[in-house]
């Protein structure tokens, strides 16, 4: 069960505001005094997150073996606040195979798509009848074992996201005044298109096993390429304990 906490400030600045009127008399420009050098927003959140369960099945190679593959399937529960980024506001099914190869250099490779339903957050001003993208997912890396207890470990993880509605950067020509000039400056808006892009993501960390059966793990992710908002370095902790013993 994940607890998420979001910070988010969003500033814009150098813009000028113009006010356009038209009357019996003619129409005409006149700036907005004085013109906001900048606004500033900012906000935070805290809570559950999304709730995912998942199930995972060894297809090849048990104890002993060299190469192993798995495959697995998740299924994720709108448990978190989406209008808040605590969560995404929709259903959704991964379903992913798993291959590996375990030496002291050990390389991985997780393959998945990502099935999503309806979110409010395509349309927070409407209840959810838009669905939330999703596609393609990979992440690919290696394992080094430092020492028996220590292992040292980097991934590369790719997320693709197919048509998502994006917004581009478009230009409206201003009207004619009848008074005066229109202001140099042209006005910039949102418009959507369909758009199918994927992030890319690094990954490095350690797990350490203090004693027998239990892991501790702790890495930070962050963005290797620029499609849009995102995060900053993303820090991850947590413990796993196998209740199995080893054969």
């Amino acid at each position: 069960m994940p607890v998420n906490s979001v910070s988010l400030a969003v500033t814009s600045s150098n813009f000028l505001a113009y006010l356009y009127t038209s009357t019996s008399t003619g129409s005409s420009y006149s700036t907005i005094s004085p013109p906001a050098p900048s606004v500033s927003s900012t906000g935070s959140a805290s809570g559950v997150g999304d709730v995912t369960i998942g199930v995972k099945q060894l297809l090849v190679g048990g104890t002993g073996s060299r190469g192993a593959v798995a495959t697995g399937l998740t299924v994720r529960f709108p448990t978190g606040d989406a209008l808040n980024y605590l969560g995404s506001g929709a259903w959704g099914g991964n379903v992913y195979g798993l291959f590996e190869y375990r030496a002291r250099l050990a390389p991985h490779l997780k393959v998945a798509y990502q099935w999503n339903g309806n979110s409010q957050v395509m349309d927070i001003n409407n209840p959810p009848h838009l669905q939330l993208p999703g596609g393609l997912q990979y992440a690919g890396g290696v394992d080094y074992k430092v020492a028996r207890p220590l292992t040292l470990s980097v991934d590369v993880l790719g997320s693709q996201f197919v048509n998502t509605p994006s917004y581009i950067e478009s230009t409206m020509s201003l009207p004619t005044p009848t008074i005066g000039t229109a202001p140099a400056n042209k006005v910039y808006y949102g418009a959507t298109t369909p758009n199918t892009y994927t992030t890319a993501n690094f990954s490095g960390g350690l797990k350490w096993s203090p004693v027998r059966h239990l892991l501790l793990y702790g890495n930070v992710m962050m963005a290797i390429n620029n499609v849009g908002l995102r995060s900053d370095p993303v820090p991850l902790c947590g413990i796993a304990y196998n209740f199995k013993a080893s054969k």
